[in-house]
């Protein structure tokens, strides 16, 4: 995913902190920001809560929390609030060891998007930043567009379509823990 947010500085204060996160975010990457955020902020310690895209910048401007993590590459500082980049992640394609792409050493992202796509979407209203990436090169052919592990991981597994997916999740078997050992990545 891009750049990782976070607001300003003077919002952090010693103790605990109210700290959104976009249900877009895949929850094998967290860990590893909030690891990441607090080597960086010592002083400070986490409560951290999925909302909705759509309201995290309203509760951050009212008060509710002091920050977010978001995963997007377009956002601007605004009198509120200060974006800083804090992680920033590989993203792999993974696909059954029956696929056809599985014989090739390599593979271009031109011939993977030729191919039907799987995409996990935490949140109706929080579409997978990976879709916006894709977007930006062609029309992807989404084959499926779920939040449910086993429609994703079934998908992946039958051979219907290939998944792009974090390297943190990866690491965390949080992204298709029960057929990661049977794909190829």
């Amino acid at each position: 995913p891009d750049p990782v947010r976070s607001t300003t500085d003077r919002h952090w204060r010693i103790g605990l902190t109210n700290i959104l996160i976009s249900p877009a975010l895949n929850n094998g990457i967290i860990p590893t920001i909030a690891e990441t955020f607090l080597k960086n902020n010592p002083h400070i310690n986490l409560k951290i809560i999925n909302e909705e895209t759509a309201n995290i910048l309203s509760l951050i401007t009212q008060g509710d929390a002091a920050g977010f993590f978001m995963s997007f590459k377009h956002f601007s500082d605004t009198e509120d609030i200060v974006y800083k980049h804090i992680y920033t992640d590989k993203i792999y394609a993974a696909f059954s060891p029956n696929h056809i792409l599985a014989k090739q050493k390599t593979i271009s992202l031109a011939t993977l998007l030729r191919h039907p796509l799987t995409i996990f979407q935490n949140s109706y209203t929080s579409p997978n930043p990976v879709c916006g990436i894709l977007e930006e090169v062609t029309a992807p052919n989404y084959y499926t567009v779920t939040n449910n592990y086993q429609i994703y991981q079934n998908v992946i597994y039958n051979n219907k379509a290939i998944v792009f997916i974090n390297k943190s999740a990866i690491r965390s078997h949080t992204a298709l823990p029960n057929v990661i050992d049977k794909i190829i990545v």
